[in-house]
Formats: structure tokens, sequence, C-alpha cells
């Protein structure tokens, strides 16, 4: 899979200001050399389109090194994000491709927490995160009803 427009904006931007990355466009699966290696992972908008929650956030916690960190960021499984992302940003907007979420696959905060403590993970933040159509700005939040972010620390 080759890197993403994104993914090199970033490696150039880091290039530029001469900090200490290095970026890898792979799936953590493919990353077991790593293992116990990231101080920061992020997974942003994909736990909700993986087929086996479990296993991927197995092999994503396996990355991070003890007492780092790792940020997800996903849409909690209710009637709210089911109105926003699927009929809204999919049906009515058309922000979205229709048929991209499965409502069945968003995963409920206290599901993601139960199951990273079983991988040595504990809750350091939450947070919402909306988007506010008057000022087409995203903010972040307390309501976690619909996006929301997760920062787990690696027990050490």
């Amino acid at each position: 899979m080759p890197p993403s427009v994104t993914w090199r904006v970033a490696e150039r931007h880091a290039r530029l200001s001469g900090a200490s990355l290095r970026y890898r466009h792979a799936l953590p699966e493919d990353c077991t050399d790593q293992a116990g290696t990231f101080h920061v992972v992020l997974c942003l908008e994909v736990v909700e389109h993986v087929g086996n929650l479990p296993r991927f956030l197995e092999a994503l916690a396996r990355l991070v090194a003890p007492r780092s960190v790792m940020l997800i960021g996903t849409l909690n499984r209710t009637l709210r994000s089911y109105v926003t992302a699927i009929i809204g940003a999919e049906y009515v907007l058309g922000w979205l491709p229709r048929g991209m979420h499965d409502w069945h696959k968003f995963v409920r905060p206290a599901e993601l927490d139960f199951t990273l403590k079983r991988y040595g993970f504990e809750i350091a933040e939450s947070c919402g995160v909306a988007f506010n159509p008057l000022t087409m700005r995203w903010v972040i939040n307390t309501d976690l009803s619909t996006n929301y972010l997760q920062f787990h620390r690696a027990r050490g």
C-alpha cells in the first residue's frame, strides 16, 4: 500500500523542521519487529472499520513502549452517532461515501477501555470531538456521544 499524501506531507514537515521523527506506513500486525518501541501510537478513525477489533487492538498495544501512550479516536455506538455520522454525513450532506460506516462496528468508550485494560493500559484522559457547522470548525468538548478521543497509558 503506497503512503498517502498526508504521510508524505508529515514526513516533509518533520524533515524541514529538523524533528527527529521517522514515519512508517504499515498495519500494526506488520510491525512485530517493532514491539514495545513506540512512545506515541496514534489510531484515528480506524477502529470502527476493522474486522476483528480485539485482535487489532492487541497488535496495536504491542507496539507501545512501557509508560508510553496510545491515542484512539473513533465513533461511539449511540443513536446520536448513527444520526450524525451515517444519516447526516453520508446520506444528507454527502461528506462521506454512502455505506462507509457500519454502526454495529462503532465502539463505546467502556468497550475500548475494557479491551485495552487486558493489554496493560489505563485511560489517562477522554474527550469528545464535534464539528460546529456555524463556524465550520472541529472543537474539543466533554461530550463522548458521537466522536471521542481516548488517551491510554501503558503500565510500566
